[in-house]
């Protein structure tokens, strides 16, 4: 559910047969549009609404609430002389040193009049210094309804080591406010560092009314239409969780819809036989781009949503602001640039014909001849004469030939999603000669030629349906769920009991939370892992562990540690300088039904089945008449030879001269180099 389109996929689970639909977004009710979507399914299907077991969607609600500001009321209960923390912070200017004179702070998502303090502390260690003042409390409380809050967060100091005095303020706003949620920091984030366990709680709260009136308005209409399947949502670290469980801990779904689209990248190339993939999804406002390792995608501990940190398991995906809608306008010193602002669905592109008049990533590609004159199987048509009518005033401005306008437009954009490929991979410490490039979206196929070269990587696999991968990523994922726990001691004076408590009472919070989610116990996994780092550092790398400590398995972990500080950092100190655990980790991971994708014999469709004709298209500095072909008549085994431009309903593939694009066994486009 983007904010623009909602993209939908249903699988057959016996057959792999496979249905995609594409409808508008309906903002005000999010669940318009998705119902839409769905009978649209059933229709191409011709299924019952009885047939639907499970329905599983990725979600920009959360995201798209603190982007704009629209998030519910809230209120935040701290500890006595903590009022002002988000404004502390970490004391620091993000950005460059010259941002100092710039800067201004976030609008904060509580204002300071909504904030209240209770005399209560704890140590570190967990110790109550001073008991939590009930009637106090109660006041706050009072003070926050007369505010008309929607929910209330807490956040006190060390509560992830002493949770008490939380569930107790939890206790109180249940007899005070029954109706009001409270989100405590003790369950959202139990780690230390106040700020960022102040602030996901804050964020936490800030999008639960929105996400809980989203999930149950699907609900309702899904009952209304006579659906009843069972309702789940991807994380941000793209595992599954229920609906319930998400109207608890929505925050998990602030980066949903990258972190399924991350899935189903991996889950193309682990099909077409590629254990290292790197995904670009390229959509009409921005570009995502992320790394998958061995089939796996890389998880960060933390990210942020606008100018908010957010420290939750979340995919480590680089967004930039470069896509098809990506506006391209000179600048006050005369220069050329594209993006970040977008021309979005309304108006969009000035070829959509609906009144936009600024040059977009789209406009151009239509005007070099990579576009066909319709998108959508003929629901969008393009304007072409007013693409390059716009394309000419522009280069007048800049006293440059149109074509070359256009060709600058596509270069400058390639170059700003370049710059975001480099990031996940070689700035991670991979060489991105030994990944295979995943292009989706409406317009990742267009431009991964360009990419894919300027990289070195020597293969694409573009999806069968890339336009709506992203859905197709919450049917691969799997039922998951983190437990942390901050736990800092030197590892050369660990205390062995200590942490295998610590696991053990992780796990069985894993296993309980599996089982509430219905996973059955053959279908369970956990997953252990550690934060470890070098005494004084202020970050930690996370390893995994191959089950509860013992001796022996520390030693491993400790030699994971150096040799990943090494792959990102470039150094290790082993034998130098002691290491020290910060965090235990557990994950209950409960593996869903693989969708049955059973590769096709080479008996399809030919290219010279699949030809529709022929146009000019701009390549290596001039137009050639370039061969155009229709997916669909291209069957395993079909080979295209660049260059050509192969079309869909849900996007359009560029092939390049020197390249050939080869359909496999699961209908995937393979492209590589011929030379």
């Amino acid at each position: 559910m983007g904010g623009t389109f909602t993209d939908l996929v249903m699988v057959r689970e016996q057959t792999g047969e496979v249905h995609i639909a594409k409808t508008p977004t309906t903002p005000s009710d999010p669940a318009l549009g998705l119902i839409t979507g769905v009978r649209q399914l059933l229709d191409a299907s011709r299924a019952s609404p009885h047939e639907v077991s499970h329905l599983l969607f990725a979600s920009t609600v959360a995201t798209n609430a603190v982007l704009q500001l629209a998030g519910a009321r809230i209120g935040l209960i701290v500890t006595k002389g903590f009022r002002h923390i988000l404004e502390i912070g970490r004391a620091n200017i993000p950005g460059r040193l010259t941002n100092e004179l710039t800067y201004r702070r976030p609008e904060r998502l509580v204002p300071l009049e909504r904030v209240r303090e209770v005399d209560e502390r704890c140590l570190a260690d967990g110790r109550v210094l001073r008991p939590l003042d009930d009637d106090g409390t109660g006041a706050a409380i009072r003070e926050l309804l007369g505010q008309r809050v929607e929910c209330i967060a807490v956040a006190l100091l060390h509560s992830y080591a002493n949770p008490a005095h939380e569930r107790r303020i939890r206790d109180l706003g249940a007899e005070l406010a029954p109706g009001i949620p409270f989100t405590l920091s003790s369950d959202v984030l139990p780690q230390y560092r106040e700020y960022e366990r102040t602030m996901t709680t804050v964020l936490n709260a800030y999008v639960m009314p929105v996400m809980e009136r989203t999930v149950r308005g699907i609900e309702r209409r899904l009952r209304e239409s006579g659906l009843t399947p069972a309702l789940a949502v991807v994380r941000s670290d793209g595992g599954l969780m229920s609906a319930d469980a998400v109207v608890g801990r929505p925050v998990s779904t602030v980066l949903s819809g990258p972190a399924a689209g991350v899935s189903g990248a991996a889950f193309v190339a682990r099909l077409a036989g590629y254990a290292n993939a790197i995904s670009l999804d390229m959509g009409g406002t921005s570009t995502d781009v992320s790394l998958a390792a061995g089939g796996a995608a890389r998880i960060r501990a933390e990210a942020s949503i606008g100018e908010y940190p957010v420290k939750i398991p979340i995919t480590d995906v680089v967004t930039i602001g470069a896509g098809g809608g990506s506006i391209a306008y000179v600048s006050s010193t005369g220069a050329l640039h594209v993006g970040p602002r977008s021309a979005g669905a309304e108006p969009g592109p000035v070829c959509y014909d609906r009144g936009g008049a600024e040059v977009t990533v789209t406009d151009a590609n239509l005007a070099l001849g990579r576009l066909p004159p319709a998108l959508l199987g003929g629901a969008i048509r393009l304007n072409a004469d007013r693409a390059r009518d716009a394309i000419g005033a522009l280069a007048q401005r800049l006293r440059m030939d149109p074509v070359q306008l256009a060709h600058g437009i596509l270069t400058i954009a390639n170059e700003k999603m370049l710059g975001a490929l480099r990031v996940v991979s070689v700035q991670r410490g991979y060489d991105p000669r030994d990944f295979a490039l995943i292009p989706f979206g409406g317009a990742g196929p267009m431009h991964s030629g360009d990419l894919s070269r300027l990289l070195g990587i020597r293969t694409s696999v573009i999806p069968p349906v890339p336009g709506v991968l992203s859905a197709m990523g919450a049917l691969v994922s799997d039922i998951s769920c983190v437990f942390t726990r901050t736990r800092i001691q030197a590892v050369d004076r660990l205390v062995l009991a200590d942490v295998t408590d610590v696991q053990a009472a992780l796990a069985t919070e894993a296993q309980a939370w599996l089982h509430a989610e219905g996973v059955a116990p053959e279908r369970r996994e956990l997953l252990h892992s550690a934060d470890l780092r070098y005494v004084g550092q202020a970050y930690e790398v996370s390893v995994p562990a191959s089950g509860s400590f013992t001796p022996e398995r520390i030693a491993a972990a400790v030699e994971a540690f150096h040799a990943e500080h090494r792959r990102l950092y470039g150094f290790d100190w082993r034998g130098q300088v002691p290491v020290e655990m910060v965090a235990i980790t557990v994950t209950g991971r409960g593996r869903v039904r693989q969708i049955a994708m059973a590769p096709r014999g080479r008996n399809g469709g030919t290219a010279a089945d699949a030809r529709t004709g022929a146009r000019p298209a701009y390549f290596d500095g001039r137009f050639v008449d370039t061969p155009c072909f229709d997916r669909r008549g291209l069957g395993p085994g079909a080979s295209v030879s660049g260059p050509a431009v192969i079309e869909q309903l849900d996007c359009t593939t560029v092939v390049l001269p020197g390249q050939a694009a080869r359909v496999d066994g699961y209908l995937n486009l393979v492209v590589q180099e011929e030379r």
